[in-house]
């Protein structure tokens, strides 16, 4: 904790200066830089994970809409589901439990992604109050 903060703040070395040419200085430290990769890395990977929540909750909107459909039609009719790349033919009440497995399996996924950029959010907040802190909003670009 603390020993390792006063012991790192020896090799920082700030100038402020009177003039608005000149920005002040921060040393940037082997942590800062881990830091600033850090953010970049979950930064990348929260992207990343908005763009498969995003296609989660169309699949699940589209099999929520599919089982609809089965719950009004008669269970003994043929369904023709794309199961993977293949079409295969199911009666209305198969068809309608393996689509209510899928879409509770997209629930989840959907629920497990949201929970994952979370703690991204959350650790991405910290390292911005942390870099903001040091180096200033003006001196890096963090949005």
């Amino acid at each position: 904790g603390n020993t390792t903060n006063s012991n790192t703040n020896k090799h920082h070395q700030l100038q402020h200066t009177t003039t608005m040419s000149q920005p002040a200085t921060v040393n940037v430290t082997w942590e800062d830089q881990q830091s600033i990769n850090t953010f970049g890395r979950l930064n990348s990977r929260k992207r990343e994970l908005e763009e498969q929540l995003k296609e989660k909750k169309s699949e699940f909107e589209n099999l929520d809409e599919a089982n609809d459909e089965l719950a009004l039609a008669d269970e003994d009719d043929d369904f023709r589901l794309l199961v993977g790349e293949v079409f295969v033919t199911l009666k209305g009440d198969k068809a309608q439990a393996y689509v209510e497995a899928q879409k509770d399996t997209a629930e989840k996924e959907v629920s497990s992604l949201e929970e994952e950029i979370a703690k991204i959010v959350e650790t991405l907040t910290k390292l911005k109050v942390q870099l903001y802190g040091k180096f200033g909003k003006e001196n890096i670009n963090l949005d």
